[in-house]
């Protein structure tokens, strides 16, 4: 009896001081408002996503299409160095230590940062470490991000495409936390970036990187990815909505 009370006490005091004990601390209240969230990370990215698609129609792919098609120095360059929509283009001229380069980029920065998303998580709280790592990280994927978009001619459709849409959500956030000075939350849409995991590996495929591999060995790769997606999107989703809870115009205001 003594010791249960002891062991009760231990887990009771940290709690009682306010001390961040993952697990020790059940009924630690976690309240974000869902409107200060859902600005952060649905509307100004949305907003981004808006306005570089009329940069996008207006000004960056006629001139794509400008100097492309009136530059043949232009063309090697895209040709050789970043590729264009062009498949079959891409597989004959594109220098594949660049795509490489790309891929392996992506695979490490995206790891992390889904792994940090987890910590974040686990701990409801961004450490000032891990966001510092995150807008490096941030940054990072923007230009990733900018590559895939003028391989791609800076078409509208292009960046409405899903990678680019994760990119944009996951991207704007800690980007616009860090401009502003704010203090960025831990309750984000980074675990969104486990798909791009599984959609670096069909670029790799795109490129002619596996085809010295068995047919098997990428076909069991890209199940586990695609599993590894499934569950982690899921969970994910479900732990953010759980967290954030019913949003004000949706609450019930009968009782």
């Amino acid at each position: 009896m003594n010791s249960s009370d002891g062991v009760a006490d231990e887990l009771i005091g940290p709690c009682a001081a306010g001390e961040k004990v993952p697990g020790a601390c059940p009924a630690a209240a976690i309240h974000i408002e869902w409107e200060e969230w859902a600005l952060d990370n649905l509307a100004w990215p949305i907003v981004v996503l808006v306005a570089a698609s009329v940069v996008f129609a207006l000004v960056l792919h006629p001139l794509y299409a400008l100097l492309y098609s009136r530059s043949t120095c232009v063309q090697h360059v895209l040709n050789r160095y970043v590729g264009t929509y062009d498949k079959e283009a891409n597989a004959e001229f594109q220098d594949k230590r660049i795509v490489l380069l790309m891929c392996f980029t992506q695979y490490v920065v995206n790891t992390y940062m889904v792994a940090a998303w987890v910590h974040n998580v686990y701990r409801r709280d961004v450490t000032e470490v891990l966001g510092t790592t995150m807008h490096v990280g941030s940054v990072i994927n923007l230009l990733i991000w900018l590559y895939y978009r003028l391989q791609r001619g800076f078409q509208v459709a292009g960046l409405w495409e899903i990678n680019s849409l994760v990119d944009v959500m996951t991207i704007v956030p800690p980007i616009k936390a860090f401009i502003l000075q704010e203090q960025g939350t831990w309750l984000t849409l980074q675990y969104l970036r486990c798909y791009l995991l599984l959609y670096t590996i069909f670029q790799m495929r795109m490129a002619g990187l596996l085809d010295r591999t068995s047919v098997l060995a990428q076909m069991c790769v890209i199940t586990v990815l695609r599993v590894l997606c499934l569950v982690v999107i899921m969970a994910g989703t479900i732990f953010t909505l759980e967290v954030l809870g019913d949003p004000s115009a949706l609450a019930d205001s009968f009782i």
